[in-house]
């Protein structure tokens, strides 16, 4: 993971100015989660450099949370206060992947990786330097702008916000279709890679 440099800082900025570097036209993104929050920013920003776009399970610029999601926040919280690292990794895999699933309906390198992911992350800490994000207004009224092609992908287990951000985003998006993918939740790229890279490669072509 990088570090932040400090200052104020735009996600979307940084993807458009990465691309700009390596000179990258006509692509196509990929983006999960809040990667889709940052893939929705940037494309109603620069629609011309890209070719197309998949979101996994997107977050998007402007939704109001659930209650659900609210206190799921406020308990991931309390366990950074008192610095319960790895409680804080098991509860976003509950909440996330296995939601209310029996234990075994996630394979265990699923798990494993998932945890992994987490704790490098907690560990690494707050940036030493002070850093701001310049926060993105509501875009959810701009999607219909979007034109490119895109594709949809959510888990048929995910969090309620995200199936209805899911559906949200497909009927705004004349040029959108939508897949579910089963017996998977948050993050179905992981739990099912074989059924998403034959869902993307026949996007891609």
């Amino acid at each position: 993971m990088s570090d932040f440099t400090g200052g104020e800082y735009s996600y979307h900025e940084i993807l458009n100015e990465l691309l700009d570097y390596l000179k990258a036209e006509n692509t196509y993104i990929v983006a999960a989660s809040f990667g889709g929050k940052i893939a929705l920013d940037f494309v109603l920003s620069n629609q011309d450099k890209c070719r197309g776009m998949v979101l996994t399970a997107p977050a998007v610029s402007g939704w109001e949370d659930s209650q659900f999601l609210l206190d799921y926040y406020d308990e991931e919280d309390k366990l950074s206060q008192v610095e319960e690292l790895e409680k804080i990794a098991v509860l976003n895999f509950n909440t996330w992947i296995l939601r209310d699933r029996h234990a075994d309906a996630v394979k265990q390198e699923i798990r494993d990786l998932v945890m992994d992911m987490q704790m490098k992350s907690l560990l690494k800490g707050e940036p030493d330097t002070e850093s701001a994000e310049i926060e993105e207004e509501d875009i959810i009224l701009k999607l219909k702008d979007i034109k490119i092609p895109v594709l949809v992908v959510i888990g048929d287990n995910d969090v309620e916000d995200f199936q209805n951000i899911a559906n949200l985003i497909h009927k705004e998006i004349d040029s959108s279709k939508k897949i579910i993918i089963e017996n998977a939740s948050h993050l179905a790229n992981l739990e099912c890679p074989e059924v998403f890279e034959s869902i993307l490669l026949e996007f891609f072509t």
